[in-house]
């Protein structure tokens, strides 16, 4: 085995933050709703990783060479932890294994596994990090300890984050560090907020320019690792880590939706009304003082939801003002319901009511 993989998989350091509830169930023996666990058999020559889910009863994990594995877990006591896997589908389909481990509730340890798969059978070694989140920072398949700043040098070299839950990921945040002494922050990553795609599962994508930034508002006690994804919210409602952040995140979306329907009343009366470009875009920046006066909190949010309305009304190729006013509205439309995603709070309930869609008569 090279000696840089072995020190990969046994000498790493690993997370010492608390495990915070999500909207999964929790599993027993206060184990971690996510584990990015790495594995090589003896006489491989690299490891391969996955993320181990709980989904209710056990973990379930595809690794990133196909296999497809179902972990229940047979112990969980005493500082000793123990795993049986089973491979019904997937690229090892009839593998069986055993996994142990030590556990001290928020580590894990000299991690060893036997398997067997068509009358053969191996030993190896495995490493696991409890995670807040599914989302996991990753390059050559090793986890990111320390951020691309050290490595590469300040603004340079990838930030790529990948996405290893079943659903697809909306928005995900990061604990960061600014520059050097600069002290830390929470880096915010809504593709919602953008009105993009959201990430598929298993998906790759870096870190956007364009992401928001957070003073730290974290839960009571936490310490997190530079670069490590602490919260994320997934297009089902599904939403996992640290829930001062979470709270954050959903309150920006809140806030962006309530500007959103106030600029739509706007954009309707005056389209309806046969208003130029140039009336609009002045009505909604007096629309846009007011309400930062009044509500000074929500002035991000809400310079988010004006800009992508005002870039969309002086968009290219609008040849009339009919046309840039309805262009405007289609916009803002899919961003509400993008925005407007059924996301559950801490207590598993709807962070807001579903949003009903605007009508409008314009042509």
């Amino acid at each position: 085995m090279p000696l840089h993989i072995y020190r990969f998989l046994l000498g790493a350091s690993l997370l010492g933050a608390p495990l915070l509830a999500n909207s999964l169930p929790a599993p027993p023996g206060h184990l971690p709703s996510f584990i990015w666990e790495c594995e090589m058999g003896a006489g491989a020559t690299f490891a391969t990783c996955s993320v181990w889910t709980w989904e209710g009863s056990a973990y379930a994990a595809t690794w990133s060479i196909g296999a497809i594995g179902h972990l229940t877990v047979t112990r969980s006591d005493h500082g000793e932890l123990t795993v049986q896997r089973q491979d019904t589908a997937g690229s090892l389909a009839g593998l069986t294994a055993t996994y142990t481990a030590q556990w001290d509730g928020t580590r894990l340890g000299d991690g060893k596994m036997s398997f067997s798969l068509k009358g053969n059978s191996n030993t190896g070694v495995w490493r696991g990090v409890p995670l807040l989140t599914p989302v996991v920072h990753t390059a050559s398949g090793m986890v990111r300890t320390v951020t691309d700043d050290e490595i590469y040098g300040v603004g340079r070299g990838p930030v790529p984050y990948y996405n290893w839950y079943s659903k697809d990921l909306t928005a995900f945040a990061i604990h960061s560090e600014r520059f050097e002494g600069s002290g830390n922050s929470t880096v915010v990553d809504d593709f919602r907020v953008r009105g993009e795609q959201p990430m598929k599962p298993g998906d790759r994508r870096d870190l956007s320019l364009h992401s928001k930034r957070l003073e730290p508002h974290y839960e009571g006690g936490a310490t997190y690792r530079f670069g490590m994804a602490i919260a994320a919210i997934y297009a089902d409602g599904s939403t996992f880590g640290d829930q001062k952040v979470l709270a954050e995140m959903i309150g920006y979306r809140r806030s962006m939706i309530l500007a959103l329907t106030d600029i739509g009343t706007t954009l309707c009366r005056l389209g309806s009304q046969g208003a130029s470009v140039a009336d609009v875009s002045e009505a909604l920046g007096k629309q846009q003082a007011a309400a930062d006066s009044r509500s000074p909190g929500d002035q991000s949010a809400r310079a988010a939801a004006y800009s992508h309305i005002d870039k969309s009304l002086h968009g290219r190729g609008h040849f009339t003002p009919a046309v840039a006013i309805k262009a405007a509205w289609d916009t803002l439309g899919n961003l509400r319901t993008g925005l407007a995603d059924p996301v559950k709070n801490a207590a598993g309930e709807p962070a807001f009511a579903p949003e009903t869609p605007l009508e409008c008569n314009l042509r």
